[in-house]
């Protein structure tokens, strides 16, 4: 109740925590869906579905010990993509578009959150400028067999070095049936295979009584690792022989109140706008801890208010945040460290 993240291997559960895990977890529905009600109220009463489309899912699903695991698997530092953490809710609101007498229609195929930039985009009259994955949920025919394909890495890409990750997952689902495969170094080390149909929790192997539909899964898959793009800071445009930036905003360490960012932040530098610039940060210590970067073009980064309740449980635990902001491609041209730590 009072971590974030519990990392894997810290913490052994036992079948007796379920019932605590599943009331909490029961909890966390009952506190989403009142306030989802004031705000759909609020949203009906103010005209805003009239003109507004409305976008609700989320990045991942939780775990509740289905592996032994509880909470995030992409904190737990043993990733993975079972049903658990990616069957998620997806849902629409689309003024004007037509509604069956229950109200609204089910999309029935697999969907994926590629879909939702281009099934937005149409409606709101915009053309990509390039090529888009996904499709129109709405308007473009989705077949019912349509294959999803995901990754991971095994620590969920909180590697302590993200830039030499050996160890990746990926899964691919079709017509029922769902193909993990484990990566190190390049080469499959591993494959698991789910009927999803007779078991939807993925608890039994089957992929030594299938081995053709383990071959005929497979090809796609590996296809996909092959050719992923990894994102890393570029050397396009390394900035030239520019000055190491100087923080401007915030100018000088401190304590950070969440008064100060409920209604957004931003952090800003001395640089040019044409440039590209990285934003290390580094947070907490020890068991609870996380480090990453941001690629950012220009001399500052906006970022969106923050509320109280992920102020309490994502930010304050962490202690201390440092931050330094770089040339994109060097090494070194780094400000100096900035130390912000975060009170109630």
């Amino acid at each position: 109740m009072t971590r974030p993240t519990i990392r894997t291997g810290t913490v052994a559960f036992e079948p007796s925590d379920r019932p605590a895990i599943a009331a909490l977890h029961a909890a966390a529905y009952r506190e989403f869906d009142a306030w989802f009600g004031r705000f759909w109220s609020f949203f009906k009463a103010s005209g805003l579905d009239r003109d507004t489309i409305l976008v609700v899912t989320a990045d991942h699903g939780d775990e509740h010990l289905e592996r032994g695991h509880v909470g995030h698997a992409s904190t737990t530092h043993d990733g993975h993509l079972h049903e658990e953490v990616t069957r998620i809710p997806l849902f629409l609101w689309v003024p004007g578009e037509g509604r069956s007498a229950a109200g609204g229609r089910m999309v029935e195929a697999p969907t994926d959150h590629l879909d939702i930039m281009p099934t937005v985009m149409r409606r709101l009259g915009i053309a990509a400028e390039l090529p888009l994955p996904g499709r129109d949920l709405l308007t473009d025919p989705i077949a019912p067999d349509r294959p999803w394909m995901a990754l991971t890495s095994r620590a969920g890409f909180q590697e302590p070095d993200p830039d030499a990750v050996r160890d990746y997952r990926t899964a691919i689902a079709e017509g029922g049936w769902k193909l993990h495969l484990d990566h190190l170094d390049g080469a499959v080390v591993s494959r698991r295979l789910y009927d999803i149909g007779s078991d939807p929790g993925e608890l039994t192997d089957v992929a030594a009584l299938h081995p053709d539909i383990v071959e005929r899964l497979s090809a796609p898959l590996e296809a996909g690792f092959a050719t992923r793009r990894i994102v890393r800071p570029s050397a396009a445009n390394p900035g030239g022989d520019g000055a190491a930036p100087v923080w401007r905003v915030p100018a000088a360490s401190g304590t950070v109140s969440h008064e100060q960012v409920s209604g957004g932040f931003r952090m800003e530098w001395a640089g040019d706008p044409a440039t590209d610039y990285v934003i290390q940060y580094e947070a907490g210590e020890g068991l609870l801890s996380l480090k990453g970067e941001l690629e950012v073009k220009g001399a500052a980064r906006e970022f969106g208010p923050v509320d109280a309740a992920y102020w309490k449980t994502f930010i304050l635990p962490y202690g201390k945040v440092r931050m330094r902001v770089g040339l994109a491609g060097r090494g070194d041209r780094w400000s100096d460290w900035l130390v912000m730590t975060p009170v109630p």
